[in-house]
């Protein structure tokens, strides 16, 4: 129910400003707006102000703006001056893309108010995943999977507090040497080491092996893992760190692979088969469908000018993504059941942004609201981009598409839409059931010794 709840509000969040785009601009362009409706189906609430009807549907997956003679199939011999038809094409055109935009500015002006409030950011633990030969760092014995856990006497728990150690360790004075405090494999070992610039020259930092986010619909999510799984050993190997773990499944991909991990005081086993990469339109390998842990975190903040730059940035990064994205599922077409997701799909990610944090979630709506926008732009007719489409085509022509055209097009949009939305259904109700019996499919075969990570 939680979840429900949660991406009800959401999507409510991002059609309402989207419908409110298009509503504004054909207003302020002189179309006659019949109906501004939030929610499809039957009205649950309505009235009439300034002659619209302004409706509430039961199904929340969307909304939208009902303008005079907008339905190619509603001709009249003279049309009204306030018809959408009647329009010049740049009109139709301004009010087409008058919801999308929107969606980019709602994503924009989010970003902002977390950009001035604050966001985490990684900060994450000094676990040593790299040192190359010849480094200052493996001059002073520094080894791949130590953390470092102390500084100069100061404590170390993440990468800012060993900057804010090596700082303070400056500011005294401290140009000979400094003990540094590693847990090697359980086991604390005190370095002395330089304070020269390049102590961590040559040496490369990792995560725990522990798992993040899974990716639903991938072998992990297949195998009953779950977020917080400390993982032991993979292929029968142990591993002690992430990148550890990674360089196993990408050496696999296509094969079962045995995979142990830690949950609740209990080592569990279970299968996992690495999906080719290839397959996913990524560089050869196996995947999983894991994300290293976010670890340790910060709070950043930004002044009010430098967010508006902050909020830019992040903002033109996400339309990127999402094109990224889109560009990958139409290339590799094999990848859809795996990557698209339908309501039941939002909803359950909704949820977890929304238990991960304001800023995660906040971060996670505005993200969806430039997916819609994105969406929305598609040439696919009855959305927003096939308007836009006519729209230019018109503009070129210096006449509309015929009107038989325009129907016919529509259909085959509007059969292709509800085709698509009925398979990210199906595909969701899939996964839950899936993720239903995958929970039970770890074994368990051993129990963790106190004060240790590994099989009892």
């Amino acid at each position: 129910m939680e979840a429900v709840i949660i991406g009800i509000i959401v999507l409510g969040v991002l059609v309402i400003p989207h419908e409110i785009g298009h509503l504004l601009a054909g207003l302020r362009l002189g179309v006659r707006v019949l109906k501004f409706s939030i929610g499809f189906g039957p009205k649950i609430i309505g009235f009439r102000w300034r002659d619209i009807e302004w409706v509430i549907g039961p199904i929340p997956l969307g909304g939208y703006v009902k303008f005079s003679g907008e339905d190619p199939g509603e001709t009249t011999a003279e049309p009204d001056p306030g018809d959408f038809t009647a329009q010049p094409w740049w009109v139709k055109l301004i009010v087409a893309v008058s919801g999308p935009m929107m969606n980019i500015v709602l994503a924009f002006v989010l970003l902002y108010g977390v950009a001035v409030v604050g966001f985490r950011v990684p900060d994450p633990l000094m676990i040593l995943g790299t040192v190359e030969p010849g480094s200052v760092a493996a001059g002073v014995g520094m080894q791949p999977g130590d953390r470092i856990i102390e500084l100069g006497g100061r404590p170390v728990q993440s990468s800012h507090d060993f900057l804010s150690a090596w700082q303070e360790a400056t500011a005294r004075g401290s140009s000979d040497s400094i003990s540094l405090v590693v847990n090697r494999k359980g086991r604390l070992d005190t370095l002395l080491v330089s304070m020269s610039d390049s102590l961590l020259m040559g040496v490369g930092f990792t995560f725990p092996p522990v798992v993040g986010d899974i990716t639903m619909g991938y072998p992990a999510f297949e195998a009953g893992m779950q977020e917080g799984d400390s993982v032991v050993a993979v292929g029968g190997t142990t591993v002690a760190t992430f990148d550890e773990l990674r360089k196993i499944i990408l050496e696999n991909p296509d094969r079962d692979v045995a995979v142990e991990f830690v949950r609740e005081g209990k080592v569990l086993a279970t299968t996992v088969k690495p999906i080719n990469g290839t397959s996913l339109g990524q560089t050869e390998g196996g995947y999983i469908g894991i994300t290293a842990p976010e670890g340790a975190t910060r709070v950043a903040r930004f002044g009010p000018l430098e967010s508006i730059l902050q909020a830019g940035r992040m903002t033109g990064g996400m339309v990127a993504t999402v094109y990224s994205g889109f560009y990958t599922m139409v290339k590799n077409p094999k990848g859809i059941r795996r990557q698209l997701g339908g309501p039941i799909a939002i909803a359950q990610f909704s949820a977890r942004q929304a238990r991960r944090g304001f800023d995660s979630f906040v971060s996670f709506i505005a993200l969806f609201s430039v997916m819609l926008a994105v969406l929305n732009l598609l040439p696919i007719p009855v959305l927003d981009g096939a308007t836009v489409v006519f729209s230019l085509i018109e503009g070129l022509r210096r006449k509309p598409l015929g009107l038989s055209t325009q129907v016919a097009l529509q259909r085959v949009g509007l059969v292709l839409l509800v085709s698509l939305m009925a398979f990210a259904f199906v595909n969701d109700v899939g996964r839950v059931f899936q993720r239903r019996r995958a929970v039970d499919k770890p074994v368990e075969v051993g129990e963790v010794e106190p004060g240790t990570n590994s099989r009892g």
